[in-house]
């Protein structure tokens, strides 16, 4: 097992502080930065795009040749991370003693991570890991819109001086707007705002979905119907074993 730690949960310097743990190539362009790796421990790249207001989008395309742990700290200014994981699965722990939650395939998390604790992320050996960070410093900035933002993902995520996490499910429009964050490829101005605009869109996305009264609605409706059905089950199966007046016992 091989023990990485990033001293830092900064949205702007976690970046490097990744570059220097796994021992990559750095190269960047204005707001853009990628991290090639190709050493004994692992293969891959690491994509970063770092906006104002201190977001950053980081894609992970990854392959390690053993079990990796990456501790990064915890302190009160680090950010709300979003994971969603596109292949593969990724374990997640706050300390090494607590229990883990795997992200597999297609799932996502919000982690808030400022507590004590720091995030701890596991990986296999031998298995190909695609997955992509959210971050957003939860601190005030100097744009009303983004505080707005900010208040309500404050309002639904952080608990001051505490670690927690949120086991999200699928959704569609977030997943497709990954996808299409992934497929930007190009360095221009116009690149960099489309990718702006659809990081603003899953945040959105993400306030909607926690806070939406149809989705908790229906979660409670779907729970009424399958404990109606499990008394269903349980009420024929007493009427088919109860004995009769025909039986021959």
């Amino acid at each position: 097992m091989k023990n990485l730690y990033i001293n830092t949960g900064n949205t702007t310097t976690i970046f490097e502080e990744l570059n220097s743990a796994l021992g990559g190539t750095m190269t960047s362009t204005g707001e853009e930065n990628k991290i090639l790796l190709k050493s004994d421990l692992v293969k891959g790249r690491i994509k970063s795009t770092i906006f104002n207001e201190g977001a950053c989008y980081i894609q992970f395309n990854l392959s390690f040749t053993e079990d990796v742990n990456i501790s990064i700290e915890s302190t009160k200014n680090t950010p709300l991370f979003f994971a969603y994981s596109g292949y593969g699965e990724i374990a997640h722990s706050f300390g090494y003693q607590n229990d883990q939650f795997k992200l597999k395939a297609g799932k996502s998390a919000v982690i808030n991570t400022g507590g004590s604790l720091n995030t701890i992320l596991s990986f296999k050996k031998n298995s190909r890991i695609e997955f992509s960070i959210l971050g957003l410093a939860t601190t005030p900035s100097n744009s009303h819109q983004t505080n707005e933002m900010r208040n309500k993902l404050r309002d639904l995520f952080v608990t001051e001086n505490s670690n927690s996490i949120y086991k999200g499910k699928s959704n569609r429009r977030i997943i497709e707007n990954i996808k299409k964050l992934n497929e930007i490829s190009c360095k221009s101005t116009a690149s960099y705002l489309a990718k702006k605009k659809l990081v603003h869109e899953i945040l959105e996305f993400e306030i909607e979905q926690y806070t939406d009264g149809w989705v908790h609605a229906a979660e409670k409706i779907n729970q009424f119907v399958q404990e109606k059905v499990t008394e269903v089950k349980a009420f024929i199966g007493s009427v088919f074993s109860f004995p009769t007046e025909h039986s021959a016992f």
